[in-house]
């Protein structure tokens, strides 16, 4: 899978989302991101993280490519910059919930 399609999935989950099915976004994301990895095309997945804005996209999305990047952190720099983007994003928006969000989401011990 291309970064381009890697993008289009995004996008499409967003858009699904932004139409109140925000489950089925996060199905599209996990497909995508799945495949890629499976397929063993990390750099298509990091170059997609290191282009991707959390505040581009919902709060439950954001986690889900979090989650569906996980396994794969050792071969995805640019993830530990997402994460870092989105703990920014919570301590501005839901400071009360950025722990929470991100426990377990980590790399090497430290949070995000």
């Amino acid at each position: 899978m291309s970064v381009g399609e890697l993008r289009g999935a995004i996008e499409r989950a967003t858009e699904l989302a932004a139409e109140g099915r925000e489950d089925r976004g996060l199905d599209v994301i996990f497909d995508a991101i799945d495949n890629a990895l499976l397929d063993g095309q990390f750099s298509s997945v990091d170059e997609l993280l290191a282009g991707l804005d959390p505040a581009d996209l919902t709060v439950t999305l954001s986690i889900g490519v979090l989650c569906i990047t996980l396994a794969a952190v050792e071969h995805l720099p640019t993830r530990e910059v997402f994460c870092a983007k989105l703990r920014e994003r919570l301590e501005r928006d839901e400071p009360e919930r950025v722990e929470r969000l991100l426990r377990g989401l980590e790399r090497r011990n430290k949070s995000c």
